[in-house]
């Protein structure tokens, strides 16, 4: 999944986690993987609004991130404490 904009800026986790997206055990629905480890749903957001919703409701996350040096796209999982637009 590829991020369609860019509206999720400077994502503060309190606890980043060290899984891959891709191996973890698909849902019905394709934006939500379980995570067996932890035995909870990763909630895949591509905007500020699915983000916020899921900071919310203290869902896990997962979201595409460009490093700035290397400009290669990576997925950050874990539980988000702050972001800016």
């Amino acid at each position: 999944m590829n991020m369609k904009n860019a509206e999720i800026r400077n994502c503060q986790f309190k606890f980043e986690c060290p899984k891959l997206w891709s191996p973890l055990d698909k849902t019905s629905q394709p934006k939500i993987r379980h995570c067996k480890q932890c035995n909870q749903d990763v909630h895949y957001c591509q905007t500020a609004k699915e983000l916020q919703t899921a900071v919310i409701k203290n869902y896990c996350v997962a979201v595409e991130v460009t490093h700035q040096k290397s400009n290669k796209p990576e997925i950050l999982m874990g539980d988000v404490i702050s972001f800016n637009r």
